[in-house]
């Protein structure tokens, strides 16, 4: 009998130990031009754009696809020209990358150039 139990408590440890436990999301508002992030591996990031025109949208201009996977695209939040935009990442590889962002207007007919910009440095730890 005290085997049994033991066994039973063995096996529901295995389970509690073996399951994945997911990190919660991260919100990053992204304040400075330059910035970092640490993230663990399996979590997601949401960041948080400011915006200040209607004309303008916030385009990704760098993403290294081997360590971010893009889980939502950029969106205007609900509200004004200055309510803010958001997008989703979650991490998928150790290592370090970077995310660049440009404010623009895609309206521009010629060379495009942006308003505004953000650049974040990325770490993503195995634990």
């Amino acid at each position: 009998m005290k085997s049994k139990c033991f066994l039973l408590l063995l096996g529901m440890a295995g389970l509690l130990l073996g399951s994945e436990v997911k990190p919660p999301a991260l919100v990053f508002e992204v304040k400075e031009k330059k910035s970092a992030v640490t993230l663990t591996l399996g979590q997601e990031l949401k960041i948080m754009l400011p915006t200040s025109d209607a004309d303008h949208v916030w385009q990704i201009v760098a993403h290294d696809r081997r360590f971010l996977t893009e889980t939502s695209k950029i969106t205007a939040m609900p509200g004004d020209a200055t309510a803010g935009a958001t997008v989703s990442f979650k991490t998928i590889r150790g290592g370090h990358t970077r995310l660049g962002f440009a404010y623009v207007n895609p309206k521009d007919s010629e060379e495009v150039v942006p308003t505004d910009t953000r650049a974040i440095a990325v770490t993503i730890s195995y634990q």
